[in-house]
């Protein structure tokens, strides 16, 4: 599973998360995990969740979208992975 964190300014957090709302519904492959404000620069941030890997047609569109500010994808451990292990490589 990857997780999509998005960061954009706070006057459009609520129009993003409509967007992507109505974009993914009855999607099975991907979800709005989560959203908010971040606590030290006051920025707005949306987590997407995706079954397998981010589709690279939505990373090109969220890179052609000047109200995203920036973006990073990240693999959550799986299930044979050892949550308690330190991480040996990035």
């Amino acid at each position: 599973m990857q997780y999509l964190h998005l960061t954009c300014s706070r006057e459009h957090l609520h129009d993003l998360v409509d967007a992507l709302k109505e974009q993914f519904a009855g999607c099975e492959d991907a979800a709005l995990t989560d959203y908010g404000i971040s606590s030290k620069l006051i920025q707005a941030y949306i987590v997407i969740g995706w079954q397998d890997v981010v589709d690279e047609r939505f990373i090109d569109q969220l890179l052609a979208d000047p109200t995203i500010l920036d973006l990073s994808i990240f693999t959550s451990p799986c299930s044979t992975d050892d949550l308690f292990s330190p991480l040996l490589y990035v």
